[in-house]
């Protein structure tokens, strides 16, 4: 990422009060918020957006969970490897390199928008680590869907995801 992409100084975590971390994966050097004890919950923001859209969230949270909250390769103060590919199932990949990393077990994952498919299809992928996925419907998602994530089968199935539409109320 170019430098005038940067963050400026008064939008990074470690100004907030936050703690601000580095990581080197295979997508890139990667940033991302790391605060708070007790059981992990992973955010993953949607684009074009950063970890900071969860300052709020990690605020009110963090006196009794971690939540790591990791910017995506080429969004917030990440970078993407010359060769990272942009696809979702590369996003992917990237996620559960990230939380590979961190060793994070015992994980809620939440996901919004654009980061759904990709955080939904890394608990997938790891599922004996996921304990529940939770996906914060934009107003037209929730609309139209009413989304049940959950990780409790054998690790073989790769977890059950189910949808149904919400019945019109006419």
């Amino acid at each position: 990422m170019s430098p005038q992409h940067r963050l400026t100084l008064a939008h990074r975590p470690d100004s907030l009060g936050l703690t601000y971390r580095r990581v080197k994966l295979a997508a890139g050097d990667t940033a991302y918020i790391d605060e708070g004890n007790g059981p992990p919950i992973l955010l993953l923001h949607g684009a074009p957006l950063s970890s900071l859209g969860f300052f709020h969230l990690v605020a009110a949270l963090r006196s009794e969970y971690r939540l790591p909250a990791t910017d995506f390769p080429g969004f917030g103060d990440s970078d993407a490897a010359p060769d990272f590919a942009g696809t979702l199932a590369s996003y992917s990949d990237f996620v559960v390199d990230f939380w590979r990393a961190l060793d994070l077990r015992g994980l809620t994952v939440f996901v919004n928008d654009s980061s759904g498919p990709i955080g939904i299809a890394a608990a997938a992928a790891l599922a004996d680590r996921v304990d529940v996925a939770l996906q914060r419907l934009t107003p037209a998602e929730r609309a139209a869907l009413v989304v049940d994530y959950r990780f409790g089968a054998p690790p073989v199935a790769g977890g059950r995801a189910s949808c149904r539409r919400r019945r019109s109320r006419s």
